[in-house]
């Protein structure tokens, strides 16, 4: 290296910086936060469901899930997945893949739940 900053230099710097900018930010990052969101406004309509994560392999290197990591919800004895839109019972789990590493039990947070009831408040939607 010069130590001289040349236009092109400059140029490819920016290009090389959007580019990642938007692969971690809107293609893998948006994609593996959402499978969490989606689960929890799910979990909105249900009355005591578990949040889980974990790994499901075979979302492994796919753009969802570039490393396996999944979230799902569990409630009596089933697993809602919002990503691959499927109902399975718990004890199938196992043979499918699934690998739970942490279990969030939202009924005991105070902003999930008052979330909870102003999504789920019929008196203030708008027919």
């Amino acid at each position: 290296r010069t130590g001289k900053r040349s236009i092109m230099g400059a140029l490819a710097d920016g290009y090389y910086t959007c580019h990642r900018f938007i692969i971690n930010n809107l293609r893998d990052g948006y994609n593996q936060g959402y499978c969490t969101v989606c689960s929890k406004q799910v979990s909105y309509s249900l009355d005591n469901p578990y949040i889980c994560g974990g790994v499901l392999p075979v979302l492994k290197g796919t753009t969802n899930s570039p490393d396996g990591s999944h979230t799902w919800i569990l409630d009596k004895g089933y697993i809602i997945d919002t990503t691959l839109m499927l109902v399975i019972e718990e004890n199938y789990a196992k043979n499918l893949g699934y690998i739970e590493e942490n279990r969030y039990n939202p009924n005991i947070d105070p902003i999930y739940m008052s979330t909870k009831e102003y999504t789920c408040d019929k008196t203030i939607r708008k027919n």
